[in-house]
């Protein structure tokens, strides 16, 4: 709950701590040092492991004897808290990040492929090493993270990777489902068929594109092999579809995404193409242009299946357009920086809308008059007549750029932005229910179904597809109704075994974070987590049944202020 600062350390970066006391502090920085203190932090002293690594983990199985790993393959031991220090370096010289202990048995990983696991029973004199990868693992594994217990042992490592052995490492499997380290962009899901397409940007690698055929469980990479950044899919139904990408891209399946063929457009090369969408086989339009100072926007229509392009000219010069939705053959929509074009002749004309000029980046046409546009200030608006009215869905979280976003209908929608976040609402926007799905943006979205979607996080390598069902619990729920004071109610029901729910309100936008406290004070769950909400009525779901029936307090928290804490009661 409260914190004070352990003295006279300086600028030092520390990475790795142990306390055998409330006076004996050990903690590893860089140079290959270590600081130690006898008396609080009131004086430190400096010893070296002989040598000028970084420092990155530190093991202590008692008060005096410890083991630490770091750069440059660095392993020691000590037995007398940090004053000397003896052992040898595994055979590597890359990064060590973790080091264990297990009776005799010494363990250290690190940034190594395949042998990531390196073993000693006699303090580091001598290693044996072994590999951690599982059958079929596309890439390496780069472990950062460790743990064994008894025979089992699991290992983390790059962009999500994590494996399990449950025989001392001499087998693995994998706990993650990898298929391919792109970044996705986009998706599409065909409600009823189980029939799931996805695309990335995975630059001179098979890998950029990906298919299932039940729903998400497993998938199959084609071996189509992306020149360049992809960006934006159009699937006409479960079978044909286009994509588009940078520097003229753009690619046809007719097998509902098992293969891509490419079909050169010698008039798209120069550009950018963001954005793609098919009303029928032949009859598409690409968008893009180039971006920044001095660029522009670039409209092109095909009535042949990408055979032929023809420019059409758009109602904004400047750069640039980054999505395209056609209602039918005559009447659509396109949004990018600045601009919100409409068209009611195919193309023919364009004229710019009326609506505020944002960076608009995601767009979702539902018939003639529905229209919601997400932009690059976490606000989503929509028009009803057509586009001759605007009005601001309150979106509940300052998340960034929407990236993505779909609605199943005029109700029913979902938005992705940078932070990981994906609001859903039943109602227009009245209200939203907010999810955390990972942390990485949310490029694409696809709700093939009130109660189904598909989305992928991307922006960097290894990202993720998820898909979300109705009958997900938790989660916290957005009114935009604007109180006058903050409050956090009592939770209802209380007792309660094992969801309850939590009320609180918000007078005005900041950052916010909820969480729970066992009757030591210690902190068990973090329902919110200094995530930036606007204004509104808010309710989480919180579900206790990892904890123990016991009292907990909960803990309202604004901009680093606390707010209020109440009690509940959980009875199992």
């Amino acid at each position: 709950m409260n914190w004070t600062q352990v003295p006279n350390l300086g600028t030092s970066t520390l990475y790795s701590v142990y306390a055998s006391s409330e006076n004996n502090i050990i903690v590893s920085s860089t140079s290959g040092n270590v600081y130690i203190t006898t008396n609080a932090g009131a004086n430190w002293t400096t010893s070296n492991v002989g040598n000028t690594a970084t420092l990155w983990d530190m093991n202590f199985i008692n008060s005096s004897t410890g083991y630490l790993c770091g750069t440059s393959g660095t392993f020691r031991y000590t037995t007398n808290f940090g004053a000397n220090w003896a052992g040898s370096n595994p055979p590597t010289t890359a990064t060590l990040y973790e080091v264990k202990v297990v009776g005799a048995e010494i363990y250290t990983t690190g940034s190594v492929n395949p042998e990531a696991i390196f073993k000693s029973t006699d303090n580091g004199a001598s290693w044996t090493s072994m590999a951690a990868n599982a059958p079929g693992q596309l890439s390496p594994l780069f472990p950062e993270g460790f743990d064994i217990n008894g025979t089992k042992m699991i290992i983390a490592g790059n962009y999500g990777k994590m494996n399990i052995s449950t025989n001392s490492g001499a087998n693995w499997s994998t706990a993650s489902y990898n298929v391919a380290e792109a970044n996705m962009v986009d998706i599409y899901g065909q409600n009823g068929s189980g029939r799931v397409v996805a695309i990335g940007s995975l630059t001179g690698i098979v890998g950029s594109t990906m298919y299932s055929t039940n729903g998400g469980t497993n998938w199959s990479t084609t071996p189509y092999i992306a020149p360049n950044v992809l960006s934006d899919l159009n699937m006409i139904n479960a079978s044909t579809g286009y994509f588009c990408g940078r520097f003229g891209i753009f690619a046809k399946t007719t097998n509902g995404g098992a293969a891509w063929d490419s079909i050169s457009a010698s008039v798209l090369w120069p550009y950018f193409c963001n954005g793609v969408d098919f009303v029928n086989e032949n009859t598409g339009w690409v968008v893009g242009g180039v971006p920044g100072a001095g660029g522009n926007t670039k409209i092109f229509k095909t009535t042949n299946g990408g055979a032929n392009f023809t420019e059409q000219t758009s109602a904004y010069s400047g750069p640039i357009a980054v999505r395209v939705k056609m209602l039918n053959a005559n009447t659509g929509w396109i949004v990018g920086t600045n601009q919100v074009q409409k068209t009611t002749d195919g193309g023919i004309t364009w004229v710019l809308q009326p609506a505020p000029a944002a960076g608009w980046n995601a767009l979702t046409v539902i018939d003639a008059n529905n229209v919601f546009i997400g932009n690059s200030n976490s606000q989503v608006y929509t028009t009803s007549d057509g586009g001759s009215n605007w009005a601001s869905i309150n979106f509940p979280v300052s998340a960034g750029t929407i990236f993505s976003m779909d609605w199943a209908d005029a109700n029913n929608g979902m938005a992705g932005a940078v932070i990981g976040v994906v609001c859903k609402t039943t109602n227009r926007g009245a209200s939203w229910q907010i999810y955390n799905i990972g942390g990485y943006t949310v490029m694409g979205i696809d709700m093939v179904h009130p109660d189904t979607a598909y989305a992928v996080c991307g922006n960097t390598a290894g990202a993720q597809i998820l898909k979300f069902t109705r009958g997900l619990t938790g989660g916290v729920f957005y009114q935009n109704q604007i109180p006058e004071n903050y409050t956090l109610s009592q939770n209802y029901p209380n007792p309660f075994n094992p969801n309850t729910i939590i009320k609180f309100e918000l007078p005005k936008a900041g950052k916010v974070s909820l969480k729970v406290f066992d009757i030591t004070g210690q902190q068990v769950a973090v329902l919110v987590n200094d995530l930036s909400m606007n204004a509104g009525e808010l309710k989480v779901d919180f579900d206790g049944s990892e904890l123990a029936s016991g009292i907990y307090f909960y803990s309202l928290f604004v901009d680093n202020n606390r707010i209020d804490t109440k009690k509940m009661v959980l009875v199992k």
